[in-house]
């Protein structure tokens, strides 16, 4: 049978595709929340960490126009920055009712969660089946002043009743881990310096 190019299902089908599989994405991940509620009256769709304690908030495209999804992800990553270990084990335990955020993170990456590095740096996914060219550029313009925003884009191809996914970055995801990196070097180094 042939394979079809279809649309994205729906955007509610990605998200329950990233919430049964993060891994989708390509990254060790494990989600910590969805939908998740910010001081704002906003929902953030999915916040998860990866090995290294980094928050990753993920914002699946939906009917809004690219650039308001870009700037609503920034909005996001603003209070997200502010998020600590207590802050990330409060969201947790409403996602995952009576369970660990230090022994789930054991169980799932094989090491110990460190309190006091959880949160310190943050990354922006937007996933979306396309942007438009202003939104590639904001996004451009934002990874190349080492702010560590990416866009992964999904399409869904239909073959027989199976559903294929494929998956791009719109960065390499080694550029941006390169950029969180720099960024925690940075901030060492004015710790240091103090």
């Amino acid at each position: 049978s042939d394979v079809c190019s279809s649309d994205l299902p729906s955007e509610k089908v990605l998200h329950e595709m990233l919430l049964e599989a993060p891994e989708i994405l390509g990254y060790e991940l494990m989600l910590v929340g969805s939908e998740v509620r910010t001081p704002h009256g906003k929902k953030i769709d999915l916040l998860a960490l990866d090995p290294a304690g980094t928050l990753i908030v993920i914002e699946i495209k939906r009917e809004r126009t690219s650039r308001e999804v870009v700037a609503q992800a920034l909005d996001y990553a603003s209070w997200v920055k502010k998020l600590r270990f207590h802050d990330i084990e409060s969201i947790y335990s409403s996602f995952k009712k009576n369970r660990s955020l230090s022994d789930d993170f054991r169980e799932k990456f094989g090491s110990e969660i460190n309190p006091d590095e959880v949160g310190t740096t943050h990354q922006i996914f937007i996933a979306a089946a396309a942007l438009d060219e202003a939104s590639e550029r904001i996004v451009e313009y934002l990874a190349a002043s080492d702010l560590p925003i990416n866009v992964v884009f999904f399409q869904v191809f239909s073959h027989g009743k199976e559903l294929l996914l494929s998956r791009a970055w719109m960065k390499d995801p080694a550029d941006v881990q390169s950029a969180v990196a720099s960024a925690v070097d940075r901030k060492s180094t004015r710790l240091n310096s103090s």
